[in-house]
């Protein structure tokens, strides 16, 4: 968690953490790429993703199959509860 918040406090116009000077991918995006392309390898997804150029990756980071992946990730639901209050008022 430390990392998350350094991360957001250092001014980065980034979201999405990469490790620096590696280009590799990191959480959401590197799980989106598992979910897009079950049939590779951790490590194959790693070495191509890295040998991308950095706008390729931001490119990617942004694509509508890595969004739909993402949107996987998470239960709408308490959140959906919780905007009901707005279709009440």
């Amino acid at each position: 968690m430390a990392a998350l918040v350094a991360h957001y406090k250092s001014g980065t116009s980034e979201w999405s953490r990469v490790s620096a000077g590696t280009g590799e991918p990191k959480g959401q995006i590197f799980r989106a790429l598992a979910v897009i392309y079950p049939n590779q390898t951790p490590e194959r997804l790693r070495e191509w993703f890295s040998g991308k150029t950095k706008n390729d990756q931001k490119v990617i980071r942004k694509s509508s199959k890595v969004r739909d992946a993402i949107a996987t990730f998470t239960d709408g639901s308490a959140g959906d509860a919780i905007l009901e209050e707005l279709d009440n008022a």
